[in-house]
């Protein structure tokens, strides 16, 4: 649930990030119509934000055509979408594996996920390095890849926390 972790981690939430969110089937329209209901409760009175808390589950049309109504110009896509990468990052590091194999491969297929985006802090075995399996696979290895990865998510978090008070601090 995207939505809801990036509200944990105490990022803004934009239509036009829920907009980018639905494109990549990375939220739900179950989760949007969640947020809608949550926004009115905080008093939104936007018509379209009262049609999305009214939608059905399985109308994703629909639902789709009222968030791109609400997605706000001004914001940058890529910040947005960076976003939705961080809450994914974070429910994958939330529980560290016991089993080192399997938290590597974990690890692999959540950066997989996301398309090896260059500045991913994860090391694949055999993807530009020499790394040996015997190397690779092994609890130090685990241990200190899970530690990048975390750092990674810290500094991608307060950098996004910081730029939206940046951008709030312009208007």
């Amino acid at each position: 649930m995207i939505i809801k972790t990036l509200n944990e981690l105490s990022i803004h939430i934009s239509w036009k990030m829920i907009y980018i969110g639905m494109h990549n089937e990375d939220i739900s329209t179950y989760e949007i119509i969640d947020y809608a209901m949550m926004r009115i409760e905080q008093g939104a009175d936007n018509p379209e934000i009262f049609e999305l808390a009214g939608a059905y589950v399985d109308d994703y049309d629909y639902i789709l055509n009222l968030v791109q109504d609400l997605q706000e110009n001004n914001l940058d896509e890529q910040i947005e979408g960076r976003k939705i990468r961080l809450a994914i990052v974070y429910n994958g590091l939330k529980k560290k594996n016991t089993k080192f194999i399997d938290g590597l491969i974990e690890l692999t297929e959540l950066w997989d996920k996301l398309g090896f985006p260059s500045d991913m802090p994860h090391i694949v075995q055999g993807r530009n390095n020499t790394i040996s399996p015997s190397e690779y696979y092994s609890q130090e290895n685990y241990d200190k890849l899970y530690n990048i990865n975390y750092e990674w998510f810290k500094a991608e978090l307060l950098y996004l926390q910081g730029y939206v008070k940046d951008k709030n601090s312009l208007s």
